[in-house]
């Protein structure tokens, strides 16, 4: 099994540190009820569209599809993943014959993923903020995805910070976050 720790760079390091009890707990890290005021944005879709999402929240996308692209089997991906992720890998893919048989990703390319941060925006966005910018877009599978147009983000920014969240853009960590190579 590949080392997943000798490959991530110091930030990630400092996630692990900082937040690791998200990513190796049975926390339901997609719950809006955790989300912390902290949030980064940048572009993503080809700076079609601005996503905001919680840091803890783009760190656990980066870990999942971190272990989701590392795994050669299915028993590296439970070894890798919380009881609750690897049991939505299952849900959507289903159970494998044997945990030693050969793990390849169905649902990356398209977005289907747990907690993909532009289809959950909604559910820790002030509700206002989010129905004053957004707009839908056609997923290249999946149907309609909210978009926030780039022209907003400033406008998006100031009212989060005025509710007391703190914004930072990084646009690599959105689109890590994302799966999103551009």
């Amino acid at each position: 099994m590949p080392d997943i720790l000798t490959k991530r760079n110091d930030a990630q390091q400092q996630f692990i540190s900082d937040y690791g009890e998200w990513i190796n707990s049975e926390k339901d890290i997609t719950s809006p009820d955790v989300a912390s005021k902290e949030i980064v944005y940048g572009v993503f879709n080809d700076s079609r569209c601005v996503v905001f999402v919680p840091r803890w929240n783009a760190y656990a996308c980066v870990h999942f599809l971190e272990a989701v692209h590392m795994a050669g089997t299915w028993r590296e991906l439970n070894m890798m993943l919380s009881k609750s992720g690897y049991e939505w890998v299952l849900d959507y893919m289903g159970v494998p014959e044997s945990p030693d048989e050969g793990f390849e990703p169905e649902f990356i390319d398209d977005g289907d993923f747990p907690f993909f941060p532009p289809e959950r925006m909604w559910e820790w966005m002030p509700q206002d903020i989010f129905n004053r910018h957004v707009r839908f877009g056609d997923s290249f599978l999946n149907g309609m995805m909210p978009e926030l147009p780039p022209e907003a983000m400033i406008e998006v920014v100031a009212g989060l910070e005025a509710r007391g969240y703190q914004c930072v853009r990084d646009d690599k960590l959105v689109q890590a976050a994302c799966d999103y190579c551009g």
